[in-house]
């Protein structure tokens, strides 16, 4: 596996303040991947999150941030995310030019332990090349289409008579941790400031580009409360797209609760946070 040069790679540098700040080595061929990120993924995927901002990104504070976020074990090493929010990742002291890919959807746990991964249970790819070939294959550009382009910008110009309009609707139900085997409680977190919250969260009428114009975006997202109301980490479930979910998740944590009750005592728990974008006539 032969990546030549280019010019979207990663300093040594970057790398090593990769290394450093994870405390974990990154294996030589992922290095030389980094370095010489091919210059063809940058824009693959373009308009929407393109390969270098969410399925094999070439930033490191992103490749930092991915791997905090979600605090897998010291030997797996997260790499990217896919179109659905399920992750790309590499385990470090087994066989390394192997990606693998966890789904949220069909976490492999071990007798449907939480806290018990089967790291090394989930399909793969044999390496980085076979992953990157069918990211340009599903994410291929097809030939411009004249009639296409001017639909396209009839589309765009209808749009601009529009604005988005955000809600933030807030439930839980035991069911959705008792099959992840999280603890239940009495009452669950109720949004204090969720109005206010979603009137501040803007997004351009063009996110509805592709969509019927009486359709309902969402993006849900398992969010972690703890005992002071305080959001600790919201979990990508399920959206439309993928479009704006960092950003989405980084609005979530504005989000003010009244924290959970277990016998009659203020607990961390869970809330099912869900977005929802409509079209509204200016």
């Amino acid at each position: 596996m032969i990546f030549l040069p280019s010019n979207s790679g990663m300093t040594e540098s970057e790398i090593d303040r990769i290394e450093q700040t994870l405390n974990k080595k990154l294996p030589d061929f992922y290095k030389d991947f980094l370095t010489n990120y091919p210059d063809d993924l940058v824009k693959l995927g373009y308009p929407y999150n393109t390969v270098s901002e969410l399925s094999l990104p070439n930033n490191a504070d992103r490749l930092i941030e991915i791997n905090q976020d979600e605090s897998p074990p010291s030997d797996i090493l997260l790499i990217g995310v896919n179109g659905l929010g399920d992750f790309y990742y590499l385990i470090l002291d087994d066989n390394p030019k192997k990606v693998y890919e966890f789904p949220h959807d069909d976490p492999p746990f071990v007798d449907g332990d939480s806290k018990n991964i089967d790291w090394k249970k989930p399909w793969g790819y044999s390496d980085l090349t076979e992953l990157i070939a069918e990211l340009k294959e599903t994410l291929k550009e097809e030939p411009a289409d004249e009639k296409k382009v001017e639909s396209d910008q009839k589309e765009l110009s209808d749009l601009k008579l529009f604005d988005v309009v955000t809600t933030i609707e807030c439930e839980m139900r035991d069911e959705l941790l008792t099959n992840r085997k999280l603890e239940t409680a009495d009452s669950y977190p109720v949004p204090i400031n969720a109005l206010e919250i979603a009137n501040s969260f803007q997004v351009e009428s063009s996110f509805f580009m592709g969509y019927p114009q009486d359709y309902t975006i969402t993006y849900s997202y398992l969010v972690s409360v703890n005992k002071n109301g305080i959001v600790i980490k919201p979990d990508f479930l399920v959206g439309d797209n993928m479009q704006i979910t960092d950003d989405v998740s980084k609005n979530i944590v504005n989000i003010q609760f009244e924290p959970a009750i277990k016998n009659n005592e203020p607990v961390d728990s869970y809330v099912l946070v869900t977005y929802k974008f409509e079209l509204e006539k200016k």
